[in-house]
């Protein structure tokens, strides 16, 4: 009885440890769930927002880059629209005929488009092709002072022997160069440097160029037609170029640069000579010239004018400005009717001719 007991006592207590173990062990895992739900729940937020972030960088990127370009070639589309459109207007350099200006003077740039206006007045028509039929008979066209700076729509008038263009704005001479038939140009009083084209016109016998810009002579050298030609006011030192040409008759050579007049000895035919405001001091070449009726060589470095006594034709003599001291040498020209040699150191101020009152020695 008494094992049997104990036997149950052991038993029951056996039991009851084990219920406890039960119950620490059932508790136990209920709470593990717990942590191993929340580790997961947080991993996916973590894992959801970092390609949430991404895909934004990723689409800004190439919208920047996308723009770039489009600024870049809005330029280049420009710039060859306008190319094609200048060249027209540069195309428009060679007509036949003034129909072909004409016609399309309304796309010609401004000036030469003045010069067509300027023509058909002269035409009396506003009618392209009667005023073609009509300039093409000219032979003599005056366009002095009429404010004309392209001179392209008078290359086709070939007919032309005589043409005024003195005291306008020109400066480009190019389109003169087949006018092959002139005989008188004048061109006085623009802006001309470049003489080149006139070496073309071999029958000119009559050239203004005085007032000009003109350097270089060289162009005229094989005009030997010549017989006037005017030069004054421009910027000539080498005169070089007139030796040839014998047919001259008239030179002016006023107010320009030179100093050096031996080209001149050959010319024996000239008759009127003007070397005024030069740097000219040595005359002796001039000797030779014995149709000369009047020399200017007023505002120069004269001293000596022996060499004048042997031009006996001479009529008027005017040696203003100079270093002159004595004018007795010139007693022998007995054709002097005017002497001026005002600012001049003469010694004697006693007049070489008859009358006394042909001498003029002061202003």
């Amino acid at each position: 009885m008494k094992l049997a007991f104990v036997a149950a006592t052991i038993f029951t207590f056996t039991l009851g440890l084990y219920t406890e173990v039960l119950a620490v062990t059932v508790k136990t895992p209920a709470k593990k769930p717990v942590t191993t739900t929340k580790t997961p729940a947080k991993k996916p937020v973590t894992t959801t927002k970092t390609p949430a972030k991404k895909p934004v960088t990723t689409v800004e990127i190439p919208v920047i880059t996308e723009q770039a370009p489009v600024k870049i070639f809005i330029t280049p589309i420009k710039t060859p629209e306008k190319t094609p459109e200048k060249k027209p207007v540069t195309n428009v350099k060679t007509p036949n005929n003034f129909l072909q200006w004409c016609d399309p003077k309304a796309k010609l740039p401004q000036e030469t488009r003045y010069t067509v206006e300027v023509l058909l007045k002269i035409a009396g028509t506003k009618n392209c092709t009667q005023a073609n039929q009509r300039l093409i008979k000219l032979t003599t066209l005056d366009l002095w002072r009429s404010q004309i700076s392209d001179i392209k729509p008078l290359s086709s008038l070939t007919n032309l022997t005589a043409l005024n263009l003195w005291e306008n704005q020109i400066s480009d001479i190019k389109p003169l160069a087949n006018l092959t038939n002139l005989t008188s140009l004048d061109l006085g009083g623009n802006q001309i440097s470049d003489i080149q084209p006139l070496s073309s016109l071999t029958k000119l016998t009559t050239l203004n160029l005085w007032e000009n810009q003109i350097r270089d002579i060289q162009p005229l050298s094989n005009l030997n037609n010549l017989t006037f030609i005017s030069l004054w006011k421009n910027q000539i030192r080498d005169i070089q170029p007139l030796s040839n040409l014998n047919n001259l008759t008239f030179i002016s050579l006023w107010k320009n640069q030179i100093s050096d007049i031996k080209p001149l000895s050959n010319l024996t035919n000239l008759t009127s000579l003007d070397l005024k405001e030069n740097q000219v001091s040595d005359i002796e070449s001039l000797s030779n010239l014995t149709k000369l009726t009047a020399v200017y060589l007023g505002g120069n470095q004269i001293s000596d004018i022996q060499s004048l006594s042997k031009l006996t034709k001479l009529t008027a003599v005017y040696l203003e400005k100079n270093q002159i001291q004595n004018i007795q040498s010139l007693s022998t020209l007995e054709n002097l009717r005017t002497l001026k040699v005002q600012n001049n150191p003469l010694i004697s101020k006693q007049c070489p001719m008859q009358p006394e009152s042909n001498c003029r020695f002061s202003f």
